[in-house]
This record gives structure tokens, sequence and C-alpha cells, in this order.
């Protein structure tokens, strides 16, 4: 799903961390959780208590770490990531910190200090998007991922369906009786967004993707390239043996490659 060739991410790579450099940097709290958070996907961030020579279960704050980022702003991660989305804290109580992935998303330069409250801190450089120029393409990609969701709504696919990539771990965590149901922007964030870059960001939090591929999501710099991607997953999510014989037939069958070399896929 992934057809840039090495070379061109490479460039793309280099222009992004040489944009970063002359960008000022933000400090901020980071947490790291076993899932990709994409922008608007809600979060409900168990607080569990432990004793100070233990750390949290993971996907889980101290109290301590929840009473210090109340209010503010919190950057989250997948393990291992060097790129995530600074995160709006609206709720602190009952067990949980309800939070929202902003619009804002950042690389990491280098990890801070602690807080006295044992929040660990970083320093994180923003991710811009490029200048959409081509808008008639983007509109055509708008226009199929709609039209794919709605095919998707009409007949579900019997092995798969729309969840937020945050639901399982967040289900093996979070207090007895606790509903995720409950974060206070759950409505509102379930609605499918009317633009084309929220609409890619809705569907990536919610379609079955491999973690690397919503890393590449996060990560890319194009709008275009973004939705291009994610319809092609919808694709092939909806019917796997048919995108691969339009694939073969359009000599273009080495973009289904990746997800079955890169061990991160599988």
């Amino acid at each position: 799903l992934e057809y840039q060739s090495r070379y061109t991410r490479s460039m793309r790579s280099s222009r992004r961390l040489t944009h970063h450099a002359a960008s000022p940097s933000l400090v901020l709290p980071v947490i790291r959780l076993p899932s990709a958070i994409l922008p608007g996907t809600p979060v409900s961030l168990p607080v569990a208590e432990s004793r100070s020579e233990e750390r949290p279960p993971p996907g889980s704050i101290t109290p301590a770490v929840a009473g210090a980022i109340s209010g503010g702003r919190v950057a989250l991660f997948s393990d291992g990531a060097r790129s995530g989305v600074v995160c709006d804290v609206l709720t602190v109580g009952g067990g949980l910190a309800h939070v929202v992935g902003s619009a804002q998303r950042v690389a990491l330069l280098e990890p801070l200090q602690r807080t006295s409250e044992g929040a660990r801190l970083a320093r994180f450089a923003a991710l811009e998007d490029d200048a959409v120029e081509d808008a008639r393409s983007l509109e055509g990609e708008h226009a199929s991922a709609r039209a794919l969701l709605e095919a998707h709504v009409r007949t579900p696919a019997p092995d798969w369906d729309l969840l937020l990539c945050t639901l399982d771990e967040e289900l093996t965590v979070l207090p007895p009786g606790a509903d995720p149901a409950s974060h206070p922007r759950w409505v509102e964030c379930a609605a499918v967004p009317e633009d084309a870059v929220g609409l890619t960001w809705w569907l990536a939090s919610r379609l079955p993707l491999a973690t690397a591929l919503r890393h590449h999501l996060l990560e890319c710099g194009c709008p275009l390239k973004r939705l291009r991607d994610t319809v092609d997953a919808m694709r092939l999510l909806a019917n796997p043996a048919a995108e691969y014989a339009r694939l073969r037939h359009c000599g273009s069958g080495a973009k289904l490659r990746l997800p079955w070399e890169n061990p991160q896929a599988a």
C-alpha cells in the first residue's frame, strides 16, 4: 500500500527535517501508548494507582501526572514512534483522563527531564502539510473515499468494521465498568467529517490498518498522498481479490508487497 520509492521518501523526509529545524520547538509532556493516535481521535487514559518504584500499566497514567496535565496539552506517541499528535486534555476525574487528538502533529526532537509529578517532558517540532498542488485529484480521491464508505455502510464487510483503533487497547486497561463512550467528545468525533483532510484521519483511525501504515499516514506531509493511500486500503479491504487483479493488470502489483514483507505489519 506504500508505493513511494525509497529515494522519494528519503528526500521528503529530509525536506521535513530541514523545515522543522527552522520552526520553533515546543515542550510538552509525552505519553506512550500501544496504538498510533491520529488527529480527531478521542482517547480515555486510565488513571492508575502505582507504587513509587513501579511504572503504571501500559496506556495509563498516575494520579500525579493526571493532575499535572489537567486542562493542558499532552503529546501522545505510540511505542517506538518518532512522530505523534498533540492532544487537548478535556477532563480528568472518575479514574479517567479524557483527551482528544488535535490537528497538530509533531516530531520528537529530544527527550527531557521529568517533572516533579513524574511526567516525562520532550521537545517537539511541528509537522506541517505541503500545499495542495492538485486540488482536482484531491477532490477525486475524496469522492472515492466517500463512495467506498457509503458502500461499506450499506453492505458491511463480514470480517471487519469501522472501529476506533484505541478501543482494543483501552478495553484491556480501563477500570471495571468504565465506558469509552463516556468521553465528552465521543459523539462529536463519531461524525464523518466533510473535508478531505478530516475524512482521511477519521478513516485511518477506524480502518483495520497496521500500526506501520498509520505511522506512515501520520508522518506524510502530502494530503493527497495520505488520502490516496487510505482509499487504496479501503479498496483492498472491500474486495482483496479484485484489487489485487486490478493492480497486477496495471503493473502496480508491487504496491501490495510492503504489508507482507514488513515485519511490523504482521
